[in-house]
């Protein structure tokens, strides 16, 4: 029977790993009035961090008023509440503990705000969240969220917007969204788009465009949504460039350096950028499990995490202005990216959690590699003055990858004894993609 619980718990110890990380975050809601009791729509609001006002995520109200944070860690929070008309709603800190994980904040009442002006003094500024009519535009560009941080995390704190411990990136709970750069698919699976804007830096993004409920002029694979990540264009003539390098250190070093150059005349814009980026997490883990039977058996997990990743992406391209209708480019992107994960679990297995007969030593090490090169020519004409245009693209990318795993699994008895020979397992996924695709639209 020993030999039975041993293999069982083997084939346990991650789901259980992933429970007890999910059991660390929970659920924020409220509901917003105005003056009359009735609720307000589309109001931004702000999740923020006590400690250093850091915002953690965004949300919009629904037609009756209500808002939600999900998948928020434990902490000490505020949020903040901001709708033209009104007067911004900034509330008291409070706590989301393990011991209560879906807080409810109640009704917030927001005022109306009216002033009487002697001068009227008109100012650009775009708020953060923008409702258009058939997609929703977080302004990233000038905002208190486009300095230090990665693409990947102002991503996370788009509303509705959430990216899972896999890299799964699903929007309103539906997953297979479709991601975009510039308006061109990306043809890279999530985990690799997670990947690109992890390395890449938040100063690069101008908007993050979130589309719920497709129309036809997007591909057929958006039909779960898509998100369009719109980078800066640099506009201003001649030749220019930035340099720029972020580090920080807690227990792991975490680093980013990028170079971006551009140089612009009255026919040609030739523009391309660099970025290097360095990660490193450690997760710790202690399980406490009691499996009934007769007797019950007890174990005793901990285990280590630790992971480190080196991404590089670039971009290269230029675009031709034929004339001020029509347009002819020419880009080159790609990452060449590679990882090592180490894991380490010891368990303990006995009658009671001091009493302990045999144990399990299970040693994970994990190292993959990923290259991808994309090519793309296309053409742009705007037909008219109301805005109808013709656009083709063509598209060829090629994919690689490999992962190495090796896992080790070594059972003893209390004494050091091996109760059977190390259990060795190998594996080696090699990975080669090649797409192409054509593309013509016509929008009117």
């Amino acid at each position: 029977m020993k030999t039975i619980y041993l293999l069982l718990f083997t084939l346990i110890i991650g789901n259980t790993a992933i429970a007890t990380e999910k059991a660390k975050q929970g659920t924020i809601s409220g509901i917003i009035l105005d003056e009359q009791n009735k609720p307000i729509d589309y109001v931004t609001v702000g999740l923020f961090k006590v400690s250093d006002s850091a915002l953690v995520k965004t949300a919009l109200t629904t037609p009756d008023g209500k808002f939600e944070f999900a998948n928020i860690n434990t902490g000490n929070y505020y949020v903040k509440a901001n709708m033209m008309g009104y007067g911004v709603y900034k509330g008291k800190p409070f706590v989301l503990a393990e011991t209560d994980l879906t807080l409810t904040l109640g009704e917030i009442k927001m005022k109306s705000e009216g002033k009487t002006l002697n001068a009227v003094s008109i100012t650009a500024t775009k708020p953060l969240i923008e409702r258009k009519v058939d997609k929703m535009v977080m302004n990233v560009e000038n905002s208190s969220i486009a300095i230090g941080s990665t693409a990947l995390e102002v991503l996370q704190k788009a509303p509705g917007v959430t990216v899972d411990q896999n890299d799964n990136i699903s929007m309103q709970g539906k997953q297979g969204v479709l991601i975009m750069l510039d308006g061109k698919q990306t043809y890279m699976s999530n985990a690799d788009v997670a990947n690109l804007l992890r390395n890449m830096q938040s100063s690069e993004l101008e908007t993050i465009e979130l589309i719920t409920n497709p129309s036809s002029k997007y591909p057929a694979s958006g039909n779960s949504g898509i998100i369009n990540i719109r980078t800066k264009k640099n506009k201003n003539g001649g030749t220019n460039g930035s340099i720029t390098l972020t580090a920080a250190q807690g227990k792991n070093f975490r680093g980013n350096a990028g170079i971006n150059l551009n140089h612009r005349t009255n026919n040609l814009n030739v523009f391309g950028n660099y970025n290097y980026g360095h990660f490193g997490n450690t997760n710790n883990l202690d399980i406490n499990r009691i499996s009934n039977g007769t007797p019950d058996t007890y174990f005793m997990q901990t285990g280590e995490t630790k992971r480190k990743r080196n991404n590089n992406n670039f971009k290269a391209g230029l675009d031709y202005f034929i004339d001020k209708k029509n347009t002819i480019g020419i880009l080159v992107n790609g990452y060449l990216n590679n990882g090592l994960e180490n894991t380490q679990n010891n368990t303990l297995i006995g009658k009671s959690f001091t009493q302990k007969d045999s144990s399990l030593v299970a040693n994970n090490n994990q190292k993959d590699k990923y290259e991808n090169l994309s090519y793309n020519v296309n053409y742009k004409s705007i037909l008219d003055t109301a805005g109808s245009e013709i656009s083709a693209d063509l598209d060829y990318s090629r994919f690689n990858g490999k992962d190495i795993a090796n896992y080790e699994n070594d059972y003893r008895f209390a004494n050091g004894d091996r109760i059977r020979p190390l259990n060795i397992i190998r594996n080696t996924t090699p990975t080669e993609i090649d797409i192409k695709a054509f593309k013509v639209d016509y929008n009117v």
